[in-house]
């Protein structure tokens, strides 16, 4: 009998992987062709799932996490609430958990930061907040890429005034960089790597550092040679043209 339950519990684990994987395809091939109705069908399949795993609700924060970044990116207001809502529900369950502690709060910080989007009258009060999850999200932690890149955006994005610095912005890109570069395996069919480069091209170029823009687009080019993204909008033909 106890065989049988054994049996089960790797059957139940075995097809959650594989359930796992076959999502991280589908969203990863949206994020390269930017299809995000398919990005969206992928998530609303995992929402309405009875039975979730926290990997599945860590995975499905992600996937809306970036869905709500989207949404902002296109003015889709409403849209992004109603997902920012979906996403925090599961933040707070898994932190209820216990469940990946400092990858949770850097998805706190992130929507913290999409908050701002819509009320930015409130930054002197969460701004700091968001800053602090950031920050707590790395300690003592040399593998959380998402806290880095939060770190990066806060910096980038924050006005000098208030402490905010470009180049800090991306020394902390550069440091998820160096997770991703240090983990290969992490790389594969994860649009966070993909979205990384992009966000260095777009850094470098804001700073008008041809150079290295080049050098990012060449990078997400190489990796994936059909990120439309890149192809249509970032890396225009001067920047894909590699130097004499």
């Amino acid at each position: 009998m106890e065989g049988k339950k054994y049996s089960i519990i790797l059957a139940f684990c075995f097809f959650a992987w594989v359930a796992v994987a076959q999502n991280e395809k589908a969203i990863y091939n949206a994020y390269v062709k930017g299809d995000m109705q398919s990005w969206k069908t992928v998530m609303d399949k995992m929402e309405i799932q009875e039975k979730k795993t926290n990997a599945h609700r860590l995975s499905l924060i992600n996937y809306q996490y970036g869905y709500v970044a989207w949404c902002i990116a296109e003015n889709r207001n409403v849209e992004a609430k109603a997902y920012m809502k979906k996403a925090l529900n599961h933040i707070d369950y898994l932190e209820k958990e216990g469940f990946a502690p400092q990858e949770i709060l850097a998805y706190k910080a992130a929507f913290i930061g999409f908050e701002l989007n819509f009320y930015p009258l409130k930054a002197p009060f969460i701004g700091p907040v968001s800053i602090d999850y950031a920050k707590a999200s790395v300690k003592g932690r040399d593998d959380n890429f998402l806290g880095y890149i939060q770190l990066g955006n806060i910096d980038f994005y924050r006005p000098m005034v208030f402490g905010g610095s470009k180049e800090a912005g991306i020394k902390h890109y550069l440091q998820a960089l160096e997770i991703f570069d240090g983990q290969p395996e992490l790389k594969k069919n994860n649009w966070n790597y993909l979205n990384l480069l992009a966000t260095l091209v777009t850094a470098y170029k804001e700073i008008e550092d041809t150079k290295r823009a080049q050098f990012f687009c060449q990078q997400a080019l190489t990796e994936e040679p059909d990120f439309k993204w890149a192809k249509d909008h970032l890396c225009p033909k001067r920047l894909n043209k590699t130097d004499e």
